[in-house]
């Protein structure tokens, strides 16, 4: 599983969009790209908790600060540059 931002509108809109990494797929968006927002997106639980391994994120603090709550008890936090995280969600 992935966390990153998008900007959806000129002017510095962001949403926070968790992705499966394995598929390259959209599993929920949230507006802003905040604490808040990265701790209600997790509170989807779109996929089982006890399912999530890994948890891919760049160097954005909220993400960190959020899966920090330990939202996935098995984990493993992943942090990449987000330049290398754009790529690796390329197909």
């Amino acid at each position: 599983m992935s966390l990153d931002e998008i900007a959806v509108r000129k002017g510095h809109k962001y949403e926070t969009v968790l992705y499966d990494a394995n598929l390259g797929a959209v599993m929920g968006m949230h507006k802003n790209r905040d604490f808040d927002s990265t701790l209600k997106l997790l509170s989807l639980k779109v996929i089982h908790p006890d399912k999530v391994k890994n948890v891919v994120v760049d160097m954005w603090d909220p993400f960190h600060k959020a899966i920090g709550q330990k939202p996935f008890p098995t984990h493993r936090l992943l942090s990449i540059s987000t330049m290398s995280f754009k790529k690796l969600l390329k197909p």
